[in-house]
């Protein structure tokens, strides 16, 4: 069992701003390693390095219906920190679907425990490129074209590499937070291998486990699982 979180490399975290608009986003990312930022808002996908530059932008569309993702059926794109468990080559699915999905970990154990319903969101392609031109035109996924979704998987390491989704993000350094959660003792950067926040959530991992922090009145620890790194490619 932990007594303390061992986690180094990959830190982002995300507070709701004072003003109406962009969320900022503070990031802390290993060398080799990347960051994906979904801007519901923007109707943009964005591939960030360690040095917190952006290595590509994507048009994307989203949910046909505005706001976070509550129930099974309401046409929502979640909102939060999530991780990529698969990809789906696209000649097993319906021709909708492009050339492929990478299928997102939705519900997480903080939607689960916020009551929020729903299941299959998924990153990916179409056999209709001009869908990506209409903002809001999906029943929850995010999806590109299959050109942008062959470029975008890529940079994916299953289980690893985390996809933000806000409706508009302002990416900073995340080295501040980072240093101020270790002089708590939640995480010890020698061991530390990914770290995520957004608004009161937290996400760490150590290499083999993850650990799902939730802060209210102080962190808790909400639920402890293994990582899978496999996928299906």
């Amino acid at each position: 069992m932990w007594t303390r979180l061992f986690v180094t490399a990959l830190c982002v975290v995300v507070w709701n701003t004072a003003e109406v608009g962009a969320e900022e986003v503070f990031a802390l990312i290993k060398k080799g390693g990347y960051l994906i930022v979904v801007e519901k808002e923007r109707h943009t996908l964005t591939v960030y390095d360690h040095t917190l530059r952006a290595v590509s932008t994507h048009r994307v569309t989203t949910g046909k219906i505005k706001g976070d993702k509550e129930r099974e059926g309401d046409f929502k794109t979640p909102e939060g920190i999530y991780f990529f468990t698969r990809y789906i080559d696209g000649r097993g699915l319906p021709a909708e679907y492009g050339v492929g999905a990478l299928v997102m970990d939705y519900p997480n154990p903080f939607d689960r425990l916020k009551g929020k319903g729903g299941y299959g969101i998924w990153l990916h392609a179409t056999d209709r490129p001009e869908r990506i031109l209409r903002p809001r035109d999906t029943r929850g996924c995010v999806v590109t074209t299959d050109e942008d979704f062959l470029h975008i998987k890529g940079f994916v390491t299953y289980g690893r590499t985390p996809i933000v989704v806000v409706k508009e993000a302002e990416l900073k350094d995340g080295t501040p937070l980072v240093r101020e959660l270790e002089k708590e003792g939640f995480i010890d950067k020698e061991r530390l291998k990914g770290f995520v926040s957004i608004r009161d959530m937290a996400v760490a991992e150590d290499g083999r486990t993850r650990l799902y922090l939730l802060a209210d009145k102080g962190w808790r620890m909400v639920k402890r699982e293994p990582i899978n790194t496999r996928g299906e490619d």
